[in-house]
This record gives structure tokens, C-alpha cells and sequence, in this order.
């Protein structure tokens, strides 16, 4: 599989109401769009970038629109330098430039990126390219694609409960067959910093989708209760 072009564009994504967590808010989320081509074939991929999720550090620096062109700069340089270069497999197009495009990440941004931030750059591309190695090789079937993997029987829904999701919706989604429930925790209710007001905060935000969820009942949880999956993301640095 040889990357012969690539190409490069995004669209911003504008949220109905803000997304907070980790302390922080998001107005939206750049979708982004890579297709390679080997000059007969191509594949497309669509992968969402963030970088609050994938670095708070990067995103408490610059700001939500700083943030976002400067993943978007890592995809378009990983792009540069996996151009006119051949691959027998997907996995090798990360394992290989990885390293590379991970110093190129910790320059613009002047520091010390995460791990994370650089592979959430890449995740379009990646799909493309398994788009692409499957169309050289021919393969139209998704399940000939990972032949002899152990598969699960069913899929859970489990939708993320942010600092701003109206409660109506969550009981709703409950209504609708929901039974697990991942809730954000680690609010920064006043931008201060306050961890005493956090706490308090999310006290109260817990309290209020228990009480709008406690006497829903689901036959999909051993106990007939629907289930809240707590996600602070690092802001409490103990359990108690």
C-alpha cells in the first residue's frame, strides 16, 4: 500500500448547549476528514478532534480555538511525512512515524504534549488508511477484515452526562432503555479553582439526576436499577 496523495479538511461542529468537563467547557468540536490515495485507490476517514479529552494542559494554554488548528497542524504533518512512502499494513503508518510526529507536536505547542493528544491527531488518518489497505486488497466485507477476533454479543449505550446535559434529557434517554449513565464530575462551578466548590457542586449535580433517575427500573442491570458511571477525569487526586 503506497500513500501516493493525501488530502486534508475540517469542519467545526457547533454544540446545542456547552460540554464541560475537566474543569473546562467546549462550545463545539473540529470534525476532520484525511483521504489517502495510492493512485487507483482511496479511503476516507472521519475522526473527531479534542483536545480538552485528549490534553487539558495543551487546551488551558491556548484556549479552544488555538487548541484545536494546532492538532489539526499535527494531522496535516503527519500527512507531509507518510506522502510517497509504502506500508504492508495500517499499524504500521503510527508505529513507525509515531515518534516523529510526536516531536513535531511537543515544538508547536512549546511543550510537553500527551501521548493522547497526538493520537487523537491521527485518528482520521488511521481510518483512512484501513479504508485504503482494504480496497487494494480487495476486501468489501468489514468482517474479512479481522477474521478470527473474539467478538461480543451485544452492545451497551452509554451516553455521556456533562456539566450542562439537562436532566429532562437524561430522563428521557432512561425512559428510552438507557441503563448505564456516564456522569462527568469535577465541575469548576465560579473558573476560580475552588476544589471545596467543586466538591459541593458535584454533590449537588449527583443528587439531582439520582433523584430524576432512582425509581426507573431496567431489565438490562442485575439489579433492576439504572447505573451511574462517575468520571472525574484526574480532578480529585484521592478517592476520599
Amino acid at each position: 500500500m503506497k500513500i501516493q496523495n493525501t488530502y486534508l479538511a475540517y469542519e467545526n461542529e457547533p454544540f446545542l448547549h456547552s460540554f464541560g468537563f475537566k474543569g473546562s467547557k467546549l462550545t463545539g468540536v473540529w470534525q476532520v476528514y484525511v483521504c489517502l490515495s495510492d493512485g487507483e485507490n482511496y479511503g476516507i476517514g472521519v475522526g473527531v478532534e479534542s483536545v480538552l479529552w485528549a490534553d487539558g494542559n495543551v487546551f488551558a494554554r491556548y484556549g479552544e480555538d488555538k487548541a484545536n488548528l494546532l492538532m489539526y497542524n499535527v494531522t496535516k504533518y503527519a500527512l507531509e511525512i507518510i506522502k510517497g512512502k509504502s506500508y504492508d499494513t495500517p499499524y504500521q503508518i503510527i508505529k513507525e512515524n509515531f515518534d516523529e510526529i510526536y516531536s513535531y507536536a511537543c515544538k508547536i505547542c512549546d511543550m510537553k504534549v500527551s501521548q493522547t493528544f497526538v493520537l487523537n491527531s491521527l485518528v482520521a488518518v488511521d481510518f483512512a488508511a484501513w479504508q485504503l489497505w482494504a480496497k487494494t486488497n480487495k476486501t468489501t466485507n468489514f468482517e474479512d477484515i479481522f477474521k478470527g477476533e473474539t467478538k461480543n454479543y451485544a452492545l451497551a449505550n452509554i451516553p455521556l452526562i456533562t456539566y450542562n446535559s439537562p436532566v429532562s434529557d437524561v430522563i428521557e434517554m432512561a425512559n428510552q432503555g438507557v441503563c448505564l449513565f456516564k456522569i462527568k464530575l469535577g465541575s469548576d462551578p465560579d473558573g476560580d479553582g475552588d476544589r471545596q466548590k467543586m466538591l459541593e457542586w458535584d454533590k449537588n449535580r449527583i443528587l439531582e439526576l439520582h433523584n430524576a433517575l432512582k425509581d426507573i427500573k431496567t431489565p438490562y442491570t442485575e439489579s433492576g436499577n439504572v447505573l451511574y458511571y462517575y468520571d472525574a477525569n484526574g480532578r480529585y487526586d484521592s478517592k476520599e
